[in-house]
């Protein structure tokens, strides 16, 4: 599986990347090929770079031509990441088909500037295909709220970009729910039903409610006790 350093991989080589690296960790294959298999898949992921910048461009310009106050980042997947999903979580993926390997992020004020720049994303990009996953209308197991768009940026090669759409308070969410999984030790990006996703979905619920000014359906008591149980289950103390 040798390709000349600095190249482009095919798609077939990035395919047999992946699958070799599922080998080698299952102890099925030579760790000597290890090296091989992490090149092709690092020089894979540089050619998300330009459709990345690509995307996040595209985003600026789109909000500024709806007059949305927004902040714009962008993020390429971590290697140790990437392989942690490869290797963990979707053992079972193909690495080519991986669809969020680039990200751009834009974060609006409150929920009508999200829907109409999601509108507006989707006129723009219709011809090139959208898939779009709203987690807003169905929020994910865990609490989390967003809208993600996946569109085809770049030429030579196109590639898939995840564009997250949050408010605000989504945001704060994120953040914060993040920040307590990292004290904590929990990856609040599986979804379960553990104690610590238990309490994520209660302040989920108050974030949104507070987004949609009415009031929350959980009770301070619930998500301190929410709180408690979780940090029992760490050995923790208040």
């Amino acid at each position: 599986m040798s390709v000349e350093f600095g190249s482009s991989p095919s798609k077939s080589q990035v395919e047999r990347a992946g699958k070799q690296l599922r080998r080698i960790k299952r102890g099925e294959a030579d760790e000597t090929l290890l090296e091989g298999c992490l090149d092709v898949i690092e020089r894979y992921r540089q050619t998300y770079v330009k459709p990345m910048i690509a995307c996040n461009v595209a985003m600026r310009r789109f909000t500024d031509a709806l007059a949305i106050e927004a902040t714009v980042t962008q993020r390429l997947k971590r290697m140790s990441t990437i392989v942690e999903k490869l290797t963990g979580r979707e053992s079972q993926m193909n690495l080519a088909n991986m669809r969020d390997i680039a990200g751009v992020r834009v974060v609006v004020r409150e929920l009508g500037d999200l829907r109409r720049l999601q509108d507006y994303i989707e006129q723009r990009r219709r011809s090139s295909g959208v898939k779009i996953i709203d987690y807003v209308e169905d929020p994910r197991s865990s609490g989390y709220r967003a809208v993600h768009l996946i569109c085809d940026y770049g030429t030579e090669p196109s590639r898939p970009v995840e564009i997250q759409l949050r408010t605000i308070v989504m945001h704060q969410w994120a953040e914060m729910v993040e920040g307590a999984s990292d004290m904590l030790g929990f990856n609040y990006k599986q979804d379960g039903n553990s104690s610590f996703h238990q309490w994520a979905v209660l302040l989920s619920r108050v974030f949104a409610a507070r987004e949609l000014d009415k009031m929350a359906d959980v009770t301070s008591n619930e998500l301190e006790d929410a709180w408690k149980a979780m940090l029992q289950d760490k050995g923790g103390e208040l």
